[in-house]
């Protein structure tokens, strides 16, 4: 399984490159700064290439699901036409293991477990993908997502987190992100729950806590869209984290940052873009599309 801690480039739209050339080129001078190969991919409809764009799951392979998002319904110009895309691909090979179910590549997050005795594959989603797979049980949509990953994973589990209705895209890469292998061996996650109602939270606190080592994100100020935070961007050498704007939580959120991940000592940057995450309720992992091609 290939987390956001094994990549090693990062790509976005074009669009972004070109409606956002001040935030895109602060972001690519970090990149060309850290040695981080990047570009842009072209013929996409919107900016958030993470929730189209085919999903590593090995050096070879990559899963292709159905990109049809039903909050894109009444604005089908939005919506990008995927094969169109993969087919002027022209630096990267992508062999591809398609599956008959709609997703969003926004609410997959892999992690991984490490000890003796498990080496489990962890794959976070909410449920919503039931409501939008019903003509799947949820042990065939597991089987069919589990069933290319078992090629090259010991074992696969699904942990299904709740979806909050209120926030229509139903994307994991807003509430976690995986800080690597904890103390225990368990998978560790770096989580923002407080923007959520309370039995939600305490929801996806246990299901995650059950399997994982859980630290939750703490702000000096309460901020609806602290979401935003945990929607970074990652490969195995740079983090790059989206600033709000609210300096406290900044910095706050940096140090808890630097905590985390302090294998990335120096690497860890922040870049405002309160503004783009206001408008498009995205971030930066929503905004990009990051492999590992070495």
């Amino acid at each position: 399984m290939i987390t956001e801690i094994d990549k090693d480039t990062i790509y976005f739209s074009s669009l972004f490159a070109r409606h956002y050339p001040e935030l895109y080129g602060e972001i690519k001078d970090i990149l060309t700064k850290n040695g981080v190969p990047n570009g842009t991919i072209t013929n996409t409809a919107d900016y958030f290439c993470r929730d189209y764009m085919p999903v590593q799951i090995d050096m070879q392979h990559y899963l292709l699901y159905i990109y049809d998002p039903d909050y894109l319904k009444e604005e089908p110009k939005y919506t990008t036409d995927i094969e169109l895309v993969l087919s002027t691909l022209k630096k990267i090979k992508v062999e591809v293991v398609k599956i008959p179910l709609k997703l969003d590549g926004g609410n997959m997050i892999f992690c991984q477990a490490k000890n003796p005795l498990d080496e489990t594959s962890y794959i976070v989603m909410t449920d919503k993908v039931m409501i939008e797979n019903e003509s799947y049980s949820k042990s065939e949509i597991e089987t069919i997502i589990k069933e290319p990953l078992l090629k090259t994973c010991k074992d696969v589990d699904i942990l299904w987190l709740p979806w909050d209705e209120s926030e229509k895209c139903g994307h994991t890469d807003s509430i976690v992100r995986y800080v690597g292998i904890g103390e225990t061996g368990k998978p560790k996650v770096f989580v923002n729950l407080e923007v959520y109602e309370e039995k939600d939270a305490n929801d996806m606190y246990d299901i995650l806590s059950d399997k994982m080592e859980v630290v939750e994100i703490q702000l000096p100020e309460y901020d609806e869209l602290s979401w935003a935070y945990i929607n970074s961007v990652q490969t195995d050498d740079i983090i790059i984290v989206p600033g709000l704007g609210n300096q406290k939580n900044d910095a706050t959120v940096m140090e808890q940052y630097e905590t985390l991940f302090p294998y990335y000592k120096g690497k860890i940057y922040l870049v405002q873009m309160g503004e783009y995450v206001k408008e498009w309720g995205a971030a930066l992992n929503c905004s990009t599309w990051t492999i590992k091609q070495k």
